[in-house]
């Protein structure tokens, strides 16, 4: 007979993560740059759970969260005073991000620091250039 516990609460999963996450970011002596969830939901009208991926970026200069964003960040328009701006990937150099579909920004003001999504792909799938 195989024993099942009852499932952790949400805040005890959390918990669990982190905790793993940071032996993990321990064991490993880098920063943790990426953090990716998996979760199942109850999808109304479906019959059964939807399995989630959703995979957060941290900011290297230990800011917080990287907010995803479509063109140039208001915090940049209003210190240039245009919205005129190019702006470059902080991982890789590439030119005319704000040109993508979306991009990744540190929301504190004055980091600067911008993440494209080709990098953000290869942040979350381990691949070295």
């Amino acid at each position: 007979e195989a024993l099942v516990s009852p499932p952790l609460a949400l805040a005890a999963r959390r918990a669990l993560l982190d905790t793993l996450v940071e032996v993990a970011h321990v064991q490993n002596k880098c920063r943790l740059r990426v953090r990716a969830l998996c979760f199942t939901r109850l999808v109304p009208g479906e019959v059964g759970r939807r399995v989630v991926v959703r995979f957060d970026f941290r900011c290297p200069r230990r800011h917080g969260l990287l907010q995803p964003i479509r063109g140039v960040p208001a915090a940049y328009r209003m210190r240039s005073g245009t919205d005129d701006l190019m702006l470059s990937c902080s991982h890789c150099s590439r030119d005319q991000i704000e040109e993508d579909q979306m991009m990744l920004h540190c929301p504190r003001f004055g980091c600067c620091y911008d993440l494209c999504l080709t990098c953000a792909e290869v942040l979350a799938t381990h691949r070295q250039k």
